[in-house]
């Protein structure tokens, strides 16, 4: 989550377990919230990769035109996909999302690019 306290923005990371653990059925990922500078720079986390730890195999979806990943599918266990933003030549911040789906499991990881006004 992204909050904004007098033009200083501050994230707030979860961590989110999908699934019932006494199943054995379960997708983590982390972070959930990913913030960029217009250049696809990583900000929040330092680093531009999400970890998905999962019981089944797992696929990414509905990814925005400007977001590129380094996979989009892979095997339960645990993977790191990278995160690529294309820059953000537009003034304004843009915001979206994909979805990672694993077996009846299903994460949203948000992702906020700063758009050049802000530099």
């Amino acid at each position: 989550m992204l909050f904004d306290y007098g033009g200083i923005m501050s994230t707030i990371g979860f961590w989110q377990m999908a699934g019932a653990f006494d199943s054995g059925d379960y997708l983590d990922v982390d972070p959930q919230n990913m913030l960029f500078d217009y250049e696809g720079t990583p900000l929040v986390p330092l680093s531009g990769s999400i970890i998905i730890n999962s019981s089944a195999n797992w696929s990414i979806s509905l990814i925005p035109s400007w977001v590129d990943v380094s996979a989009t599918s892979g095997n339960a266990g645990t993977t790191v996909v990278n995160i690529y933003p294309q820059p953000n030549e537009r003034t304004t911040q843009r915001n979206g999302s994909f979805k990672i789906t694993s077996g009846s499991n299903v994460v949203w990881v948000f992702i906020t690019q700063y758009g050049t006004f802000y530099y």
